[in-house]
């Protein structure tokens, strides 16, 4: 949703409780949520995948 050097205003503006997830490791993290709960952020893709059952 945004890019390692944007600002995290505009993205929290429209979904406040992003404020809190960062990138890990400066790759793309995927944070999969489920009913208010998110698992461990990842930065593999297969582990991705498995999480949202794909």
């Amino acid at each position: 949703l945004k890019g390692p050097d944007e600002g995290e205003e505009g993205i929290v503006a429209l979904a406040p409780f992003l404020k809190d997830h960062h990138m890990v490791d400066g790759k793309a993290t995927a944070y999969v949520c489920r009913d208010h709960f998110c698992q461990n952020p990842t930065t593999d893709v297969q582990t991705m995948l498995d999480l949202l059952g794909a």
